[in-house]
């Protein structure tokens, strides 16, 4: 939800990749369609309406392909221009706190939190997002053509996506767990390498490598 506050300032950015992700969509249930066209008018020996057919087919193609890239296009600087706002008010907001507070916490575990996990954000956003919502538009639309075609096939196939809704809610539950797991894994081998080579000199004055990389093979490890 912390997230929304920033998409709210996205609108335009959002209301366009939609509008892209939409019409470049369309091609995925547009082209089977012609490609069918194609295939009965060559039964009927029509040859006229296959190169018709055809041009039609190569101009929705290349037209779904501009969109896709214009929806890619959108969606990734609008993750840019969030994730730009989020490490300056991620900054902002450390800087500003009490000493008190860097005392508590190791400098490579804040710089993996800006870093790294700014990064998952962006990707969510860029890649996630887009894709999340041209699957669902995707099942949506192929559920109304099968309940056009025959509703109990539907029902048949709605009652197999059931099963995988709910799999994929546990499933999904899970990693979450196991992604905050390597986010904190990723937070303490950073800290590891950045006490390391901020103090090489102390590690070197006591002969300290060995130990210094078993420390960081544990943490690296527990990352894999």
């Amino acid at each position: 939800m912390y997230i929304l506050k920033y998409a709210k300032n996205e609108c335009c950015h959002l209301t366009f990749g939609m509008i892209f992700l939409l019409f470049g969509s369309v091609g995925d249930f547009v082209v089977p369609l012609y490609i069918g066209l194609v295939i009965t008018a060559l039964n009927n020996k029509d040859f006229d309406m296959v190169g018709t057919y055809c041009t039609h087919l190569f101009l929705i193609v290349c037209c779904s392909g501009a969109c896709a890239g214009c929806r890619a296009y959108t969606f990734n600087i609008m993750s840019e221009r969030i994730s730009r706002r989020l490490r300056f008010d991620f900054f902002d907001s450390i800087i500003n706190k009490d000493v008190a507070f860097f005392d508590e916490r190791r400098t490579g575990d804040l710089l993996s939190r800006m870093n790294s996990d700014i990064q998952v954000i962006q990707d969510c956003l860029s890649t996630s997002i887009s894709m999340f919502v041209r699957s669902f538009i995707f099942i949506i639309c192929t559920l109304i053509i099968l309940m056009i075609f025959s509703p109990s096939l539907t029902g048949i196939t709605f009652g197999g996506i059931v099963p995988l809704m709910i799999f994929a809610a546990v499933f999904g539950s899970q990693m979450k767990k196991l992604t905050k797991q390597m986010q904190d894994g990723k937070a303490a081998m950073s800290n590891v390498a950045d006490e390391a080579f901020g103090n090489v000199r102390t590690v070197k004055a006591f002969a300290n490598e060995e130990e210094e990389t078993s420390k960081f093979t544990t943490h690296n490890n527990s990352v894999f």
